[in-house]
């Protein structure tokens, strides 16, 4: 009880106060300024002489603006069923208990592996990741070969974990095997218990990442509580972000789409195999590879014209269909949307978007006046289909980028 009551409220040392950081919040406006104190509910952040309270509901992220982040070497860690993965230095099982040493505790933590989700010893290819899969029918053990860089996975009961072994049930025999052997291993959760949505999760320069549910500032660093009750402390200067869009925003580029087709002007010949997906949509990136780009034309004054990039989105060639289903409880679509400045002296496309078969939006696009802001209400709808269709030019240069789209509460 004391411990929930002293994370609800952030006391900000000396070491903290007056860090600056950059926020961005649900519309989309980032401000930087100096926070002040940061509880669970609130940041409270001076921008020049104005002090603003920020609720934490109205945040979408946060950033110190002294954070680097970058590419870390590999180490071990260990990933938890709330999402939180931290690096550890040992890592041992007794009794399905396990006893986890990490730089971010002064103590060894003490946890069930019930809500463990897998540990990770030694680096191992990208793409080799089915050992992390949902449908597991029991604890994996991921073994290096002898004198290669291959895996085996095998799939049976995991027993005691020593700094030296494993005991692995495996056909109906125990065996011991080497811990410098075992690349990684998965614990089996027949029913995976529902952890309490984090208020945020922050990213570390060390490349750990922690779901919050409690936080707190102190002369001792940063220290929080994840949903599973694990208590974490760092420094405030290791802190790269701290990501609060959880439940409340979803990038359309994040979702699959139900359906995707690309109809070129000219039909390909059937054995155009190697062009044949020429024109399909691509996500977060133009078709060119370079990131996502719209040219914003000067203003009345002839002034501010500018180009400006964006991490997040869509490139769509006409005629292009495609449909989603709407995210459950999200309540606005926002996006951007403008030709690839690339094209913009031939480029010209008509957009429609309809909310359950019913048009919300027909807006034909071109590069002779700038991006076209789009903010629908979707509340209560469940699907969403997105319709790039041929302009005055054809399909010259019609190459639509749909920019920063999102749903949002």
């Amino acid at each position: 009880m004391f411990l929930a009551i002293a994370l609800s409220v952030v006391t900000v040392s000396s070491q903290s106060l007056g860090q600056e950081i950059e926020l961005t919040t649900l519309d989309g406006k980032k401000s930087v300024g100096k926070l002040t104190n940061w509880t669970v509910d609130k940041l409270v952040v001076q921008v020049g002489e104005e002090s603003l309270d920020i609720p934490s509901a109205d945040l979408l992220a946060l950033r110190p603006i002294t954070a680097t982040a970058g590419k870390k070497p590999f180490a071990p860690h260990v990933e938890f069923l709330d999402g939180t993965r931290i690096p550890c230095t040992d890592f041992t099982v007794t009794n399905r208990q396990a006893t986890i040493v990490t730089p971010l505790a002064a103590e060894p933590l003490k946890i069930s592996t019930e809500q463990i989700r897998f540990v990770q010893f030694l680096p191992m290819e990208a793409n080799d990741a089915s050992w992390q899969k949902s449908d597991l029918t029991g604890d994996v053990l991921v073994v290096s070969k002898k004198d290669s860089e291959q895996t085996e996975t095998l799939e049976g009961v995991i027993g005691e974990v020593s700094a030296e072994q494993v005991e692995f049930s495996w056909e109906g025999d125990t065996i011991p095997v080497k811990r410098a052997k075992i690349a990684a291993l998965a614990f089996y959760h027949a029913n995976v218990p529902e952890s309490a949505t984090p208020v945020c999760v922050l990213q570390l320069s060390s490349g750990a990442q922690i779901s919050v549910s409690g936080i707190k500032l102190s002369d001792n660093g940063l220290q929080v509580v994840t949903p599973d009750k694990l208590v974490l402390t760092f420094p405030f200067a290791d802190l790269v972000s701290a990501d609060y869009s959880i439940g409340k925003l979803t990038f359309l580029s994040d979702i699959q789409p139900l359906r995707s087709e690309w109809t070129p002007l000219v039909a390909l010949p059937a054995a155009a195999e190697s062009i044949k997906n020429f024109g399909e949509p691509r996500s977060n990136s133009s078709f060119t590879g370079s990131p996502l780009a719209l040219s914003w034309p000067a203003d009345e004054n002839q002034t501010n014209a500018r180009l400006e990039t964006y991490d997040k989105g869509l490139a769509i060639r006409s005629r292009t269909e495609l449909e989603y289903r709407l995210p459950k409880s999200l309540r606005r679509f926002t996006a951007i949307a403008g030709i690839d400045p690339e094209t913009l002296a031939q480029g010209s496309v008509q957009l429609t978007i309809e909310l359950d078969g019913q048009v919300a939006l027909t807006q034909t696009i071109d590069g002779q006046h700038g991006p076209v802001k789009i903010d629908l209400d979707v509340a209560g709808k469940q699907r969403l289909k997105l319709l790039v269709d041929y302009g005055e030019n054809l399909d010259l240069g019609d190459r639509l980028h749909m920019v920063e789209a999102r749903f949002v509460k």
